[in-house]
C-alpha cells in the first residue's frame, strides 16, 4: 500500500513540475506582440527610449524620445546616427526626433566631458547605445480597380465586381449607397507576407456613376468612381404611396414577377404576378407609418431576358 501511495504522490509531483514548467516556458505563439509594432532597445536602464503610437499602423510620423536625465546625473551628450556614422550631437539628456519611415533609428548616450563627442570610439565600452525600430508606418494607399459586370443568372440581377488591394491592411471600404463593407477588414499575417487582395460585389439596377472609398489601418484613403453604361434593367414604376394606401401599384413588363417590402422588412410580400399589361398590386395588410421606405423589386419572367432585375423605393407621405 505505501509503494502505491509512493507512487501517486510522484505522479502528482510531476504534475505540478509541468505545469510549472509551462507557466515559465511559453510556446513561442503565446506572444501577442504584431510584426507591425515599434520596438526599442537600450544598454542601460537608466537611458529609456519612448515611441508615441507604437503600437498601431499610422500615416503620420512617429516620435521617439530618448531620456538620459537619470544617467550620470545628466550630464550627458547624445548622438544621432542617420547612417554612415554622419552623427548629429545634442548636448543634454533629452532629444526628441519624428520618424518619417519604417527602419532602425540609433543612438548614443556619452558623457558629458567625453574627450571628442563628434568622432566617438564606437567600441568604448562608456557609450550607451538605444535606439528605436519603427515598422508601423504606413503611407501607401489602398487601391481600387474594376473588375466586370455581370448578371445573375438566377436573380437576373446585375453586380459590379471591384478589386481592392493594399500592401498591408484594409480597415473597410464605403458603398455608393453610404454603407461601410467591414467583412473584408483584414491585416496581413507577417512583414513579408503578401498584400492584401480582395473583392466586393454591388447590386447595379441603374447606369450612372459608383463611387467607393477605401480606407486602410494606417488612415489612408482612396475614392474612386465606376461609370456603368451597360445596365438594361426592367421597366419598372411605382404609384405614390400615402399613410392611407390600400395597396402598393405601378407598371412594369407583362407577367413580370415582383416582391415588394418595406426596407426594414416590417412588411414583405412576395410571389405577385404582374397582368399581361404590366400592372401589379399588392395588398397591404396594414397601414404603412410616415417616411417608411417601400421596395419594390422585379424580374422579367422571360428565360432568356434581354433585361436585369430591377429595385426601386419610394417614402410613405402623408397624402
Amino acid at each position: 500500500m505505501m509503494f502505491k501511495k509512493f507512487n501517486n504522490i510522484t505522479v502528482i509531483l510531476l504534475l505540478i513540475v509541468s505545469i510549472f514548467n509551462l507557466a515559465y516556458n511559453k510556446p513561442a505563439f503565446a506572444s501577442t506582440k504584431k510584426w507591425y509594432t515599434a520596438t526599442t532597445y537600450s544598454d542601460n536602464k537608466n537611458v529609456k527610449v519612448t515611441i508615441n503610437n507604437s503600437n498601431k499602423m499610422t500615416n503620420k510620423p512617429v516620435t521617439i524620445t530618448i531620456d538620459a536625465t537619470k544617467y550620470n546625473n545628466g550630464n550627458n551628450v547624445i548622438l544621432y546616427n542617420p547612417g554612415d556614422n554622419n552623427f548629429e550631437v545634442t548636448y543634454g539628456s533629452k532629444y526628441t526626433i519624428k520618424a518619417k519611415a519604417n527602419g532602425n533609428y540609433d543612438f548614443l548616450v556619452l558623457r558629458k566631458d567625453y574627450y571628442d563627442p563628434k568622432d566617438p570610439n564606437l567600441g568604448d565600452p562608456n557609450i550607451i547605445w538605444c535606439g528605436a525600430t519603427i515598422s508601423n508606418i504606413d503611407t501607401s494607399k489602398p487601391v481600387l480597380k474594376f473588375v466586370k459586370t455581370y448578371v445573375d443568372d438566377w436573380s437576373t440581377t446585375q453586380f459590379l465586381k471591384i478589386r481592392v488591394t493594399d500592401n498591408n491592411s484594409i480597415d473597410r471600404v464605403k458603398l455608393p449607397d453610404g454603407s461601410y463593407n467591414s467583412n473584408i477588414r483584414e491585416i496581413k499575417g507577417s512583414e513579408y507576407s503578401q498584400g492584401i487582395d480582395n473583392s466586393i460585389e454591388v447590386e447595379v439596377y441603374k447606369n450612372g456613376k459608383y463611387t467607393f472609398v477605401a480606407e486602410d489601418y494606417a488612415g489612408n484613403k482612396t475614392v474612386k468612381t465606376f461609370t456603368i453604361k451597360n445596365c438594361n434593367p426592367v421597366p419598372l414604376k411605382i404609384d405614390k404611396v400615402t399613410v392611407n394606401s390600400k395597396y402598393i401599384t405601378g407598371k412594369t413588363l407583362p407577367n413580370a414577377d415582383l416582391i415588394v417590402k418595406t426596407s426594414d422588412l416590417s412588411y414583405y410580400v412576395d410571389n405577385i404576378k404582374a397582368d399581361k399589361k404590366g400592372y401589379f398590386k399588392a395588398k397591404l395588410n396594414k397601414k404603412l407609418k410616415l417616411n417608411k421606405v417601400v421596395v419594390v423589386r422585379v424580374v422579367d419572367s422571360k428565360k432568356k431576358s434581354k433585361y436585369s432585375s430591377n429595385k426601386l423605393q419610394v417614402k410613405v407621405v402623408k397624402k
